[in-house]
């Protein structure tokens, strides 16, 4: 017989909060089950006796238990925890998810993965908390899973101090789900950034564009690093000699529009821009203040977007797919409840390219790029007056 710790004050109180507590105990016992999944638990009539509940109330707590596919009854021999590997994703139940994330909800990137993750758990009448990343501990973490007090976790770009944490976690067995960044033993989702790179240049170079940069951010996590990368292969595969001059990378916290400047200043040739949402104000500046136009003299596409600044109303994009992330993490951590996860198994997801007016059209005349001689090919820069019809 699985072990099992009787309750003590389980007399005390109202039936209906000690049904809850059998309901929270019976959890408890089956997530923390990772052995003798053949020995039956507690019989009904001692479940009853230790909670002071009739055997009618026992018998619906066991098949509300079962119909989530975490019981097994077998007549004659007693109710079973089913094991991870065989319960079934479809009726599996969480009650509680976290969302631990450094980012403020006020960040339109978190504010469309909250929406993706509430999509999902509305359905599956499932509560969503957000944490500060930077406040977990393990201990803590460890003991509030198995107090109950949620069912999965799920994290957002986490850094990679935290990551020691996440695979402590993985270890005692709470279910998790990293965005964008990898975790030994757990289950993680990208943004398939490599496929953005590739298709904003087998554009570019459709539009007969060959002198392209990218402006990236100079961060020390992989995903940043495989993006640059297949920059530099993808512009070696069109034929273009050191790519690598093509690329700017920026570190955090220096001033990056007067590093950007100096940069222009030496690649005047450059026809068209991809850069991160982050840089993307500093590249259009800069380009506007060279006395430069968008997309008369460069074409400009950026990596995501806030679509609540009217300044990106007519830039084109690779449109990230954050609402699917978020969608797909939650879901995720559901089958985690029914299948042991795949260690360090990774899913890409694919985003969409948006062209939009910030780029120069194929059949633009490249002598006539003057913006006051062709203001319908123009992009209204910061500071134009001018407004597309």
């Amino acid at each position: 017989m699985v072990d099992f710790h009787e309750k003590m004050m389980c007399g005390i109180g109202k039936p209906a909060f000690r049904r809850t507590m059998l309901e929270d105990d019976l959890r408890r016992l089956i997530l923390s089950c990772r052995k003798n999944f053949d020995e039956p638990l507690f019989t009904e009539q001692q479940l009853a006796e230790n909670y002071h509940l009739s055997r009618n109330t026992i018998r619906k707590v066991l098949q509300k238990l079962q119909n989530e596919g975490l019981l097994q009854r077998k007549t004659g021999f007693g109710t079973f925890v089913v094991p991870p590997g065989e319960r079934p994703a479809d009726k599996v139940c969480l009650r509680h998810i976290l969302l631990a994330t450094a980012w403020t909800q006020s960040d339109y990137y978190v504010q469309r993965l909250i929406s993706g993750i509430l999509d999902y758990t509305f359905v599956h009448h499932t509560k969503l908390d957000i944490i500060d990343s930077r406040q977990m501990s393990a201990p803590r973490m460890i003991a509030n899973y198995r107090a109950l007090k949620y069912d999965a976790l799920i994290h957002d770009r986490p850094e990679s101090g935290t990551i020691p944490l996440i695979e402590e976690l993985a270890q005692a067995g709470i279910p998790q789900v990293t965005i964008n960044r990898t975790a030994a033993g757990v289950p993680a989702l990208y943004v398939d950034h490599e496929d953005a790179v590739r298709q904003v240049l087998d554009f570019f170079f459709g539009m007969g564009l060959s002198e392209i940069c990218f402006v990236d951010m100079q961060v020390a996590e992989p995903l940043f690093h495989r993006r640059k990368e297949c920059f530099i292969k993808e512009l070696a595969r069109h034929g273009v000699a050191s790519p690598e001059e093509h690329l700017f990378s920026c570190a955090t916290g220096r001033n990056p529009k007067k590093r950007f400047q100096e940069y222009y200043r030496n690649h005047l040739e450059i026809e068209a821009f991809f850069t991160i949402r982050t840089l993307t104000d500093i590249v259009m500046e800069v380009v506007a203040e060279s006395g430069r136009s968008i997309p008369g003299d460069v074409s400009l596409i950026s990596l995501d977007e806030d679509s609540r600044d009217p300044k990106f109303r007519d830039v084109s994009v690779f449109r990230e797919p954050i609402w699917a992330l978020g969608y797909t993490a939650a879901e995720h951590v559901f089958r985690a409840f029914s299948s042991i996860p795949q260690e360090n198994s990774i899913t890409w997801l694919p985003g969409e390219l948006v062209i939009r007016k910030s780029c120069r059209y194929p059949f633009m005349d490249s002598s006539r790029r003057d913006s006051a001689e062709n203001p319908q090919n123009s992009f209204p820069l910061p500071g134009s007056s001018f407004k597309f019809k």
